[in-house]
This record gives C-alpha cells, sequence and structure tokens, in this order.
C-alpha cells in the first residue's frame, strides 16, 4: 500500500497501471500455491473432505480494512473446489459466524491480545491461539452437521433437547460437540 502511495505522488496516476498489474500477477500466483498447498495436504492425509469457512462479503474494520479488502478468499475457496475435485475430495462450507470469537472449551467470547492478534484469552485466563482455536470450532461444526443429517428427525430433536447448544449453530463449539457425545 505505501508502495502505490509513493509512486502515485511522484509520478501521478499514469505509472499506476503497471504496480496494479504486478500486484495483481503476485496475488494470482499466492492464491494458486495456497490452494494447491491445502489440496496436496487433503491428498497425502487421505482424507475425505476438506471444510472451509463459507466467507461471503466481509465488512473490514480498522487497521485490518486494507488487509481483508485485498484478500483473496473467494478465488481461494473456488480453486481449492475445482482441485479437490479432481483429487475425488469433497468440499464442505461451514458458516463463519463467531468460529474464532467463542472459545473452543465452552468457556464463552474470547478476547484478543493487543499486541499479538493472533492469541487470545479465554474467559478462564487460559492463553491460546486463535487460529487453532477457531479450526477446532469448524471441524465441531462439520461434525454436528453431519450428525444431524445422519439421524432421524426425533432422534435430533430428543438430543436438542438435552443440549440446547445444538439448536443454534452459530453459538457451537467444541464442546457442544463433547456435550452431545456424552448424551448419545
Amino acid at each position: 500500500m505505501t508502495e502505490i502511495r509513493i509512486t502515485q505522488k511522484k509520478s501521478g496516476p499514469q505509472k499506476l497501471s503497471r504496480l496494479y498489474t504486478k500486484l495483481a500477477c503476485l496475488k494470482d500466483n499466492y492464491v494458486r500455491q495456497l490452494a494447491r498447498w491445502i489440496v496436496d495436504q487433503a491428498v497425502k492425509a487421505h482424507a475425505y473432505g476438506i471444510v472451509l469457512e463459507h466467507l461471503g462479503r466481509m465488512k473490514g474494520r480498522g487497521r485490518h480494512k486494507d488487509r481483508i479488502h485485498h484478500w483473496c478468499k473467494c478465488r481461494i475457496r473456488d480453486l481449492v473446489k475445482g482441485m479437490a475435485l479432481r483429487a475425488h475430495i469433497r468440499v464442505f462450507l461451514i458458516n463463519p459466524k463467531n468460529t474464532s470469537a467463542l472459545a473452543y472449551d465452552g468457556s464463552g467470547p474470547v478476547t484478543r491480545d493487543p499486541s499479538d492478534f493472533s492469541k487470545c484469552t479465554f474467559q478462564t485466563g487460559k492463553q491460546y491461539a486463535c487460529d487453532l482455536s477457531a479450526s477446532y470450532n469448524i471441524a465441531a461444526r462439520y461434525f454436528l452437521r453431519a450428525m444431524e443429517k445422519s439421524m432421524s428427525s426425533e432422534a435430533w430433536t430428543r438430543l436438542r433437547a438435552e443440549v440446547p447448544e445444538v439448536g443454534k449453530r452459530t453459538a457451537c463449539t467444541l464442546s457442544t460437540l463433547w456435550k452431545l457425545a456424552e448424551v448419545s
């Protein structure tokens, strides 16, 4: 971003087209490498499927606005879908709401560390990596959805009566899956 501003001040908007073209090519290369790495890891692990967050229209806030705006999330998702299809691996999309905002152990919302945004503190005082906690929650939501689809509606209603958190999937965490496993 600073390189774009400096170039624009020096030479005006005409010279920016080269810079934007270079940036677009770099982003394209990054997207392809990342998608290839994701699918290669799934193939290496003999995975049945890849679970991704369905990141649609995201709004940036504050200092992270530019970073989110230039993130190629939809292109990564589409490329992973295509490459996984060729490798006979399914891709499942999960609602991203509250995946990183809730602690995987069920203790409630997390607070991010202002100096290191990749770390968070749970309500219990435990410090943890935000991305790891979010990935636990994403996997738990996939398994909860798979369980719901495989059961009859009466059986799922009985389970939902015993574990009420299952009713609202955006509030489900790994601890919800643990509670469900204890009950069933």
